[in-house]
């Protein structure tokens, strides 16, 4: 019976084309419900003890807004400069709630308008040029990125009326909704410069217009799809990272147009050797098509083990990823080939008329040991900063994009108020009763904690109704990444609190900012190394049933290890050393190498199958391993090429993003595939088969239960 794909192909193109349109639209309309993972994000501050306990008595932890006003010329007693200030305190103290009729901040404090005595020191700078403004509100931390969305509308309107000052307003929550704002306008633009890109590496591909859009066709309808999908998940499974929709982006353009281009290229391919057109797309979809199957298998399985970090930016990031590579397989391997139908005669044949063996693989082949032990010493070169790695948040006000207008306010603070500038972290403190022994304990406690002169606080100061419990906020000069801070974290917990307040009856406990970054980072450090290794176990595994041989697995994961570990050792070159201007942010993002090294393991894993698919191809057919391996490689060269360029494309362009996660894992992914496509497969690929000779396929007898499943590639 002729399959339904066959006999009813725009059917089934329509209502695949309907269905992920409904998806998309329906997700458009719900909305993608995301998280900024962070600090301030609730489902952070309920995994801390102290704050389970703050939180109990009704202490949620609030933002507070700083504002910087200031001019070149006047100072702050200049009676204009006084009525600016003023200005923007009025303003402050009447904005309301969206949606209620309540006073935004319950208090607003400068110069001239708190309980201290002298406070021209605080909210004065030395010259006198600037000063500062600190709105208090009681909406807690994690809800005011939604309250302050409309106040850069009331400071747009200031700096009309006071075109010759300065201002600068940073919190908590105006940050958030600037790099919502930024990661939005980061999708667009990589959508703006990835598809003329696509297109144009596909002409060259396919020299064919029509061969070139059919790739480009799946992959779009396909990212709509996934798009709708990941929204409808973000309402019935949780809200998921910010940055989910991007990497969804970026892995569906590149896995979809790849599998597509892998398919086409196998249909052309038959229609060159003389192949009837139907039979060309039914030969296509069940050699190429179980391929790409099991390669898209293979990179969701790889994505899987992000899930075992328990973390929740890695575990939605892991799961609307999953869906979109499965939906992007499904309508390439299920709907694909009803196209090609469509097309009929269309679809011209490939216009390659030889086999052409690729210069350097030739080498490769006829100098096996120099090819593999110049490009092992190439790659561990590059591989060598991996040991300066240090793991850290990009998301620091100090390392976030220049162009926002936190970061700018920051600069502004750390020129004029520099005391204010800093990492701030909380103390919690619970008491069993207010007796004189507990209240000389936390007078000693608080003493240990200022001594240190990076220390500045308590600047806020808030106790529950029997003023048992308290919450105090601190500022410690630097960055959370800084290793002396994160010592302050691990001193507090480790010395301050046991030896000071536990022997007076006390509980203390550390949590903001500071204390976010330390936990982070320990937390990836502890638990990379186990994600790592089960990428690599089910890799393993994929090839070892896929080719029924132990030296291949063995040999792709050293080989895979090779390139991450370049791309790993040029990620801390650029962003750790900062070789690149404006790059240097001094860390690697903590989840960046787990989820570089999950995708790359899954895309590099999709070459290792066409090309290899079609090596054991040539040598089941009688050829010798070195002939195998040269028309192997030399068959599927230029598709993999193109494969290559595409996703190093989409990877570059996610690599020009504002944002510096995105900058991390764009450069890292597009490093690694181009070494990967390049070094890896053209050269210490053909060299190590040859080397090994029929022992690429050797599998022990106590083995030999695998279940035979025969894979064909490109």
């Amino acid at each position: 019976m002729t399959p339904f794909w066959i006999r009813s192909p725009v059917l089934l193109v329509v209502c695949w084309v309907l269905v992920s349109i409904t998806l998309g639209i329906g997700g458009l309309l719900s909305g993608m419900e995301t998280i900024l993972p962070g600090p301030s994000a609730l489902e952070t501050l309920k995994r801390s003890t102290g704050e389970q306990i703050a939180f109990e008595a009704g202490l949620e932890p609030t933002d507070s807004l700083f504002v910087i006003v200031g001019h070149k010329e006047k100072t702050f007693e200049d009676p204009e400069f006084v009525e600016a200030v003023a200005s923007v305190v009025g303003r402050l103290k009447h904005e309301r709630h969206q949606d209620d009729d309540y006073p935004l901040f319950e208090s607003v404090r400068t110069f001239g308008k708190t309980v201290f005595i002298d406070d021209r020191e605080i909210y004065v700078s030395k010259d006198g040029h600037a000063q500062l403004i600190q709105a208090l509100t009681e909406t807690p931390v994690y809800a005011t990125a939604e309250k302050f969305d409309e106040l850069p509308k009331l400071f747009s309107k200031w700096e009309e009326e006071h075109p010759n000052f300065f201002i600068g307003y940073l919190s908590e929550g105006t940050g958030d909704n600037e790099i919502f704002d930024l990661i939005n306008e980061d999708l667009d633009k990589s959508l703006y410069y990835t598809l003329p890109l696509t297109l144009l590496i596909l002409l060259w591909a396919f020299r064919s217009w029509i061969a070139a859009l059919i790739p480009l066709f799946i992959a779009m309808i396909s990212l709509i799809a996934s798009l709708g999908i990941s929204a409808f998940f973000s309402h019935t499974w949780g809200a998921v990272s910010a940055t989910a929709a991007q990497l969804v982006v970026l892995l569906v353009l590149a896995i979809g147009i790849d599998y597509s281009l892998f398919m086409v290229s196998r249909v052309r391919e038959e229609l060159r050797r003389g192949t009837p057109y139907l039979d060309a797309v039914i030969r296509a979809r069940s050699t190429t098509g179980m391929a790409i199957v099991w390669s898209g298998v293979t990179v969701a399985c790889s994505l899987f083990g992000l899930l075992v970090m328990d973390e929740s930016i890695l575990t939605s990031m892991a799961h609307v990823s999953i869906v979109a590579v499965l939906f992007t397989v499904f309508s390439t391997v299920m709907v694909l080939p009803s196209v090609l139908v469509l097309m009929k005669r269309s679809l011209e044949p490939s216009s390659q008329k030889e086999v052409k063996v690729v210069p350097w693989v030739k080498l490769s082949v006829k100098h096996p040991i120099l090819a593999l032990l110049s490009s092992i010493a190439a790659m561990l070169f590059l591989s060598y900063p991996i040991h300066w790695l240090r793991f850290g948040s990009t998301m620091e006000r100090d390392i976030l994009p220049s162009s926002m207008q936190s970061s700018k306010a920051y600069e502004l603070l750390e020129e004029y108020f520099p005391n204010a500038v800093g990492s701030n972290f909380w103390t919690i403190i619970r008491m069993s009763d207010d007796t004189e022994e507990e209240e000389e304990a936390l007078g000693r406690f608080f003493d240990a904690l200022v001594s240190n002169h990076e220390v500045s606080g308590p600047f806020e100061v808030h106790y529950s109704e029997d003023r048992l419990i308290s919450r105090h906020q601190f500022i410690v000069k630097g960055n959370g990444n800084l290793s002396t801070n994160q010592e302050l974290v691990e001193k507090i917990r480790s010395q301050y609190v046991p030896e000071i307040l536990r022997p007076a009856g006390i509980e203390g406990y550390v949590t903001g900012v500071l204390s976010y970054v330390t936990d982070e980072t320990k937390r990836y450090q502890d638990r990379t190394f186990l994600v790592l290794s089960i990428v690599l176990c089910l890799s393993f595994c994929f090839l070892l049933v896929a080719f029924r041989s132990l030296a291949i697995p063995v040999k792709a994961i050293l080989l895979n290890l090779l390139s991450t570990g370049a791309a790993f050792g040029l990620l801390v070159a650029l962003f750790q050393v900062g070789l690149v201007p404006g790059w240097n942010y001094g860390v690697i993002e903590t989840f960046v190498p787990c989820l570089l090294f999950s995708i790359l393991f899954g895309l590099s894993m999709d070459y290792h199958v066409f090309l290899l698919s079609r090596i054991k191809e040539e040598f089941d057919k009688g050829a010798s391993t070195a002939e195998s391996v040269e028309k192997g490689i030399a068959s599927t060269y230029r598709t993999i090429t193109s494969a290559a360029l595409i996703m190093a494309g989409v990877f570059f362009v996610i690599a020009n993003l504002e944002l510096p996660i995105m900058k991390q894992l764009g450069v890292g992914l597009a490093v690694a595939v181009l070494l990967d496509a390049t070094i890896i497969r053209a050269v210490l690929l053909p060299a190590s088969m040859v080397l090994l000779g029929e022992w690429n396929w050797y599998l022990p007898r106590w083995l030999a239960w695998l279940p035979k499943i025969k894979i064909e590639g490109e």
